[in-house]
């Protein structure tokens, strides 16, 4: 086969080699899945993007139904559509009648406001934080016999009375991100879930962080937006019974991320691939994500291949976090990390600045020998296997 190798750092001889007849089974998706440390989300430009989730009885709640509607949601404090003084996360609601529950952002106070309406009354219960700092929070948004209930980031921030007495159902669909292509939301958000049950303190917490099966009980849709950037507008439910749709915005409104430590120093760094191919980084101070922007941030300028991953890994032994990913013309990039400061490695120096024809990546130990080897996906959509020797 062709060799690729070279040195990777400080005179250690971890080569790449592959081998052009090797084939992999399972396949690369198959593979990626059982390794995947990358998230995605959706992301909304506040002008028309939006979700359209079809409306079902699972999700219609009647005035005595209790219910749970939880999500992730990061605010961009610079909203477009002033149309309103609010910018819709979730709504159930087309805008006439009564609705089972809305959760939405009010831009003069930053704060979020989630309510149901029986057509003529209408219950709310607002927050006391503001969530426009520019950071993902954790929103809950409780029915508990006659209580609403307001969580923020596990904790409980509001309650009211839900005065409602009348129906709340109605035909509409489930909007993320407007409402009914109205009062459009600017921002990101993941983990969309509805339970037909009032989940408590302990149960928010229990789950808020980590991604759940679809299989947990009382749970009646669950959308986590893992889609492929560079796949259809579908929008999956993960219970299986109510794919929404991405209107307006293609599938590249689909963000991924993962949280690496990239500087070695302790803390998880965040590297955003936006749907557009460009690669964000913030570095973890131990309080907050501060963004790095031109040398700080070594894939600034650059356009990474839609819907790819890219692989983070110790390549070359010397306990810093390296990476390899897959450009936008198919060729593939090494990234190093000395001394906390990751820069591009180009020309003799990668061992893959040759390769060409790929649309993702990732590393996973295939042999079994302890070293991460390098596993790529080509626009065939054949897998292929570099060995690190």
């Amino acid at each position: 086969g062709s060799d690729y190798s070279g040195s990777l750092l400080n005179g250690q001889n971890n080569n790449f080699v592959t081998d052009d007849s090797l084939i992999i089974t399972p396949s690369f998706d198959a593979l990626k899945a059982t390794i995947s440390t990358e998230n995605r989300t959706l992301s909304l430009d506040g002008i028309n993007d939006r979700v359209s989730i079809p409306n079902s009885t699972s999700i219609n709640f009647g005035t005595n139904d209790n219910f749970t509607v939880e999500t992730l949601v990061k605010v961009d404090p610079n909203q477009l559509d002033l149309g309103n003084g609010d910018n819709d996360i979730i709504e159930k609601w087309s805008g006439s009648g009564g609705y089972p529950f809305v959760i939405r952002y009010l831009r003069d106070s930053g704060k979020i406001v989630a309510a149901r309406y029986d057509g003529s009354t209408s219950a709310s219960v607002y927050s006391t934080v503001s969530l426009n700092d520019g950071q993902f929070h954790h929103i809950a948004f409780v029915k508990n016999g006659d209580t609403l209930q307001l969580y923020i980031d596990g904790q409980l921030d509001g309650s009211a009375a839900d005065t409602t007495s009348n129906s709340t159902q109605n035909d509409s669909a489930l909007f993320v991100g407007n409402r009914n292509d109205k009062n459009h939301f600017r921002g990101e958000l993941d983990e969309l879930r509805i339970w037909n049950t009032a989940r408590s303190k302990e149960d928010i917490n229990a789950f808020r962080d980590s991604k759940l099966t679809g299989a947990e009980s009382g749970l009646v849709g669950y959308w986590n937006f893992d889609e492929d950037s560079s796949g259809s507008t579908v929008i999956q439910d993960i219970k299986g019974n109510l794919n929404g749709t991405l209107i307006s915005g293609q599938s590249n409104h689909i963000t991924a991320y993962a949280d690496q430590d990239i500087d070695n120093d302790g803390d998880l760094d965040r590297i955003i691939h936006n749907g557009d191919g460009s690669v964000q980084l913030s570095r973890n101070n131990g309080s907050s994500l501060i963004e790095q922007f031109g040398i700080d941030n070594p894939f600034e300028g650059i356009t990474l291949k839609a819907g790819s991953s890219i692989a983070f890994g110790d390549v070359d032994d010397d306990g810093d976090t390296d990476a390899f990913a897959v450009n936008a013309d198919g060729t593939v990039s090494y990234y190093q990390t000395q001394d906390g400061l990751m820069s591009r490695v180009t020309g003799s120096d990668s061992p893959v600045d040759e390769l060409t024809g790929y649309s993702d990546i990732m590393f996973i130990d295939l042999d079994g020998d302890g070293d991460l080897d390098l596993v790529l996906k080509d626009d065939l959509g054949l897998t292929n296997y570099l060995e690190n020797l």
